[in-house]
């Protein structure tokens, strides 16, 4: 998972040839630790396919608020530069397959 900064999100994300995940969450979120593992998880299956990034709000707070972030976990998908979907808080592995699915179609 490429971790990000106000500095690289451009080139990581929106110059990315292929769709990308990004999770937007802290290090003091309990909701944040509940889904990082379903995240790390997808990261490994759909790895050939999709980017996944991560960003700490309170680190890089301008990147999230250029993105209306204002609850974490805020997972937003992006294709060619541009958010497509997204996902608020903790959710089933179900959910999160689907819209990595739904995006996979897109492409």
């Amino acid at each position: 998972m490429t971790i990000l900064t106000n500095e690289n999100f451009y080139k990581e994300v929106l110059s990315s040839k292929q769709p990308v995940l990004v999770e937007f969450s802290t290090d003091w979120c309990g909701t944040s630790h509940i889904i990082a593992p379903i995240i790390k998880e997808m990261a490994a299956k759909f790895a050939d396919v999709i980017k996944f990034c991560k960003i700490d709000i309170d680190d890089y707070e301008k990147t999230a608020k250029q993105y209306g972030v204002r609850r974490i976990p805020t997972i937003l998908l992006f294709e060619n530069g541009k958010v497509v979907d997204f996902i608020y808080g903790a959710v089933s592995r179900e959910i999160i397959i689907e819209k990595l699915n739904a995006l996979i179609m897109k492409t």
